[in-house]
Order: C-alpha cells, then sequence, then structure tokens
C-alpha cells in the first residue's frame, strides 16, 4: 500500500492550475446565457432577497417556487463584479470537482506503482471534468456542477475513511458515516435531485466489508446526515412551500398535497425516462445514439456506454476471475473503497433511471466515469499491455468524440444582461403582466421595484389551468387603478398574449409596443414587446 506516499509537487500544481484554468475557459467560451438563468436563477436570487415572493407571482412559471439559495452567489457575482469576473469566477468554483476527482483517484488508486499511480490519477480527474455536459456547464447557472463538490465529496469522505467505517470503534464510525452524509445532504437540500446519489451512497453502506449490524448502523447514520443537511440548506424553503401553499414540495406532487395554488398533477417532466423495458436495460446505449432523449440540447459522449458495458461485463466475468489471474495482471485498485463507489455509482444510476432521466443530473457520475472504467478495467485481471492498451484507446476515444452540449452564450459585455427598461411614467402605481412560454425573469429586477410582475399565462399558470394565482391575479388586476403594461416575445407569441389578456378583459395597444432587446437575448430572433394594456 502506498497511503504514505505524497502526490508530489507536480500534481499539487495541477491541483491548483486546473481550477484556474476553467475559470478561463469559462470566459472564453462566452458569457452564460442559458434558458433556465432568464426565467430564474437571477430573479429567484432577487426576490428572495427583495421580499418579493407574494408581490410578484408565478414570474418564472413553475420554477418561481424552486429553492433560491444556491443562486446566491451568482446573484453577489453579478451585482459586484463585471461580467468577465464572474464567468471566471464561477468556472473557476466548477473547477474546483478535479480536486475532489483527484483526491479520490489519488486514495483508490493506491496498490498502484508511484508513478502510475501519479499520473493515472491526475488523467482520471482530467478526462472527468472533460466529460460533455462538464464542460457545457461550465461557468453556467444550472448548479449541476456546483452541487457536485456535495456528491463528490461525500464519496471521498466514505473512501478516505473507509478504514474507519469498518475498523474503528463504533461511535467513531457512525460518526463518520453522518457526516459524510451530512455533506451529500447540504447539496440535495439546494437541488433535489441530488438525493440520487445520497440514497446510492446510503445503499452502498450496506455492501462494507463489516457485520450486518454495523453495516445496518452505519447506513442508518449516514440516512440520518443526509436528512440533516436536507434540513439544512432545503428544510426552510420545504417549511415556506408548506405555509404559503400548504405543499411542502410545491408544487411537485400537488395530486396528493391538493394545494389550491396549482392544478392537481404531479408537475413531474417524464419525457427523458426510459419508454420501454428494452430501453430501461440498455438506456445508455439509446441516449447515446440519440442524447436528445435525456436533454434539451444535442451532445455526444461515450463515458456512460462504455462504464455501463464494462459494469456488464465485470459482472459477467466475476464467476471466473480467478482462474484468469496470473502473474503478469494489474491491480491498480484499492478493492474494498473502490467496490463502495462502484455500488453507490450503480444505485445512484437506477434510481436517477427511474426518477428523472434528465442527463444534466448525472454530471456527478460522468465526471466519476473515467475512474469508474479504470478500477472495472482490474476486474478483467488483464496484463500489463492490454490494461493500459485499453485504457488508453478508451481515453483517446473521449478526448476525440465528446461533443459538449450548448445551452446559449453571447459575447461578453460591459453588462451581465443589458435590460434597459423603457422610461415609465408613473412607476408607484404601474403593473407589468407577462404572458407566454418566454423566460421573462431576468428582466423584473431592472424594472423600479415598486412594479408588481404577475404572470397570467405560461407553464404554471393561465385562464386554460385556473388555480387560487389565476383567482388572485383577477382580483388584482380589477382593484389596480395605474398603468398597466404587458410584457412577451413578439410575433410569435403576440396572439398568445393577446388571447391571454382577453381572459382578463384586458386588450394590448398593440400599436403602441416598445421593443426591448436586452444583450442577454441577442440570440432570439424575436425582440421582447413591452406594451400598454387597455381594459376591454
Amino acid at each position: 500500500m502506498n497511503d504514505a506516499a505524497r502526490p508530489g509537487w507536480a500534481v499539487y500544481a495541477l491541483a491548483v492550475a486546473v481550477p484556474v484554468a476553467c475559470g478561463f475557459v469559462s470566459v472564453w467560451l462566452g458569457q452564460d446565457a442559458n434558458w433556465d438563468l432568464r426565467n430564474y436563477h437571477f430573479y429567484n436570487a432577487y426576490a428572495l432577497l427583495h421580499g418579493r415572493r407574494g408581490f410578484d407571482l408565478a414570474v418564472a412559471h413553475h420554477a418561481t417556487f424552486y429553492n433560491p439559495l444556491s443562486d446566491l452567489p451568482f446573484y453577489a457575482l453579478v451585482t459586484t463584479l463585471p461580467p468577465r469576473a464572474v464567468g471566471f469566477a464561477m468556472g473557476l468554483l466548477h473547477g474546483l470537482n478535479f480536486i475532489v476527482l483527484l483526491a479520490l483517484a489519488w486514495r483508490l488508486l493506491a496498490t498502484a506503482r508511484p508513478v502510475v499511480r501519479r499520473w493515472a490519477s491526475v488523467a482520471t480527474a482530467l478526462l472527468g471534468m472533460a466529460g460533455a455536459m462538464a464542460v457545457s456547464e461550465l461557468g453556467t447557472t444550472f448548479h449541476d456542477n456546483l452541487i457536485s463538490l456535495f456528491t463528490l465529496g461525500s464519496l471521498l469522505g466514505l473512501v478516505l475513511y473507509y478504514r474507519h467505517l469498518v475498523e474503528s470503534p463504533a461511535g467513531k464510525a457512525l460518526a463518520v458515516a453522518a457526516a459524510t452524509g451530512l455533506l451529500a445532504g447540504l447539496g440535495a437540500g439546494l437541488k433535489q435531485p441530488a438525493i440520487v446519489f445520497a440514497i446510492g451512497a446510503c445503499a452502498a453502506l450496506l455492501l462494507v466489508t463489516t457485520t450486518l449490524v454495523r453495516r445496518f448502523f452505519l447506513s442508518f447514520c449516514y440516512g440520518l446526515g443526509v436528512l440533516a443537511g436536507i434540513a439544512a440548506t432545503g428544510g426552510w424553503w420545504i417549511w415556506r412551500m408548506w405555509q404559503d401553499y400548504a405543499n411542502p414540495l410545491f408544487p411537485y406532487y400537488n395530486q396528493f398535497f391538493k394545494s389550491p395554488w396549482a392544478v392537481q398533477a404531479d408537475y413531474v417532466n417524464r419525457g427523458m425516462l426510459p419508454r420501454s423495458w428494452w430501453e430501461v436495460v440498455a438506456y445508455p446505449f439509446v441516449f447515446a445514439a440519440d442524447p436528445k432523449l435525456v436533454g434539451e440540447a444535442e451532445f455526444l459522449d461515450l463515458r456512460a456506454p462504455v462504464l455501463y458495458a464494462l459494469a456488464l461485463l465485470a459482472i459477467l466475468a466475476w464467476p471466473v476471475k480467478r482462474r484468469w489471474t496470473g502473474p503478469g495482471t494489474v491491480t491498480l485498485a484499492d478493492r474494498h473503497p473502490a467496490n463502495l463507489l462502484l455500488a453507490a455509482s450503480a444505485v445512484a444510476y437506477l434510481v436517477w433511471l427511474k426518477l428523472f432521466g434528465v442527463y444534466r443530473y448525472l454530471v456527478p457520475l460522468e465526471m466519476l466515469a473515467p475512474l469508474l472504467i479504470l478500477v472495472l478495467a482490474d476486474r478483467f485481471a488483464l496484463t500489463r499491455w492490454v490494461h493500459g492498451a485499453a485504457l488508453g484507446a478508451a481515453a483517446a476515444a473521449f478526448v476525440l468524440t465528446t461533443q459538449p452540449a450548448s445551452w446559449g452564450r453571447v459575447p461578453w459585455a460591459d453588462d451581465f444582461f443589458g435590460v434597459k427598461p423603457p422610461p415609465l411614467a408613473e412607476p408607484g402605481r404601474t403593473m407589468v403582466l407577462l404572458a407566454g412560454a418566454e423566460p421573462l425573469g431576468y428582466v423584473v429586477p431592472f424594472f423600479p421595484p415598486e412594479i408588481p410582475f404577475l404572470r397570467v399565462e405560461g407553464w404554471f399558470v393561465g385562464p386554460s389551468q385556473p388555480n387560487r394565482h389565476i383567482e388572485v391575479m383577477r382580483e388584482r388586476i380589477a382593484a389596480h387603478s395605474g398603468p398597466i403594461f404587458v410584457l412577451f416575445r413578439t410575433k410569435f407569441e403576440t396572439q398568445r398574449a393577446i388571447d391571454a389578456l382577453t381572459a382578463f378583459g384586458l386588450k394590448i395597444r398593440l400599436d403602441a409596443c416598445r421593443p426591448m432587446q436586452p444583450h442577454l437575448d441577442i440570440n432570439e430572433k424575436e425582440m421582447l414587446a413591452f406594451c400598454p394594456v387597455d381594459r376591454l
């Protein structure tokens, strides 16, 4: 074992240099302008800090009700730094995943020769950072590669302290399990899909090499830590949703909670889940051939299908592995903590397959894939040259074929959003309505704060799907005595806006519309229209 070995100055230097390089790559890629950012990532933080819940209504569709805590760092950066500095800081933050991946690889490859351990750790961490989704989200506000720091950090803790889990006195072992669970729970509280990895680790602890009773309590204490972490970062929001809307997960699963503030539906997007048992069995190959099944944008990444194929082959090869093992075979990974990581990843994938099917939510697994592939290669007891050639070929295939998704970026400017609201004569008496499916939340913070914004029609609300939100909007519009305006995407959503406002007894004055095209919106073919509204 080489546990006492030091990685060396070159590895330490890379641990600093790669996150910094990620910051520069983020700037080079261009300014983030993704749909979710324009819809809610900036607006939700603004609404939280300025107490606009209830003052504005359903501005960002159903995403209005997402926990805004993870959006606060981005909001703070945008409101204090120039745009390029924001991009660099976000990329640097996401680049910290490299350090966690490097530490995981260094610990798992403890049985390898020092030089192999050093550079295999670096290579797997670099390949993990170069995945299609990891690169595409660099410097963006999706938060999958931010929450991954909690997910991967929890797995790193389990791997680093594996011996404590199985050998230390019970109190110390259970404390380690609870602490690592807490870290995973903090991430899940910020973004619910991260729960799949917490479940995976919790289940994997039932398989560690110790007594059945100890396994149970390790898993139980890890689960308690997860719940505590969720309570710390998400509990306050869950309680607020319960108080305000009688649904702690609002608006999701409202068929059970029956909140009057939403229709009685689950609001779960099932469009990216497997459609048949055949797809369940072969899903990594299916979505590698058709990435739009699991994402809103085209991408190509062979990590998932290669990892899945190796896992299946390793399971089939396990009964006969001992007959293959000889003096020339290679074993790089420390078997027991490696098994823990493999089991946690496998369970997380299965839970993801059942609940979500959105590839972005698998960013931690995409990052781990090169390391897991290396670990699985050990299961085949290959000779050194075959082992190296196979892994080298896989690495080359990843580098040559990976095509990151494109979520929308724009050139850098002096103003991150470039929103210039039209001058308003009476902002204190003005109300603005939003209509259509387009993301409009990002423009709200740039209008005078005394103006309420009500989305009268969209994915979450509208005259055709009435709920308590629509009732309140009707009351507030009827009682409003000042100017009313509507904001929507011109031309292709004009008729939709007209129909929505007609249902409220309002008419758009189309000849008096003023166009808006913020910097963040320059890739869109149609501009925003800000139009006065009259009563019918």
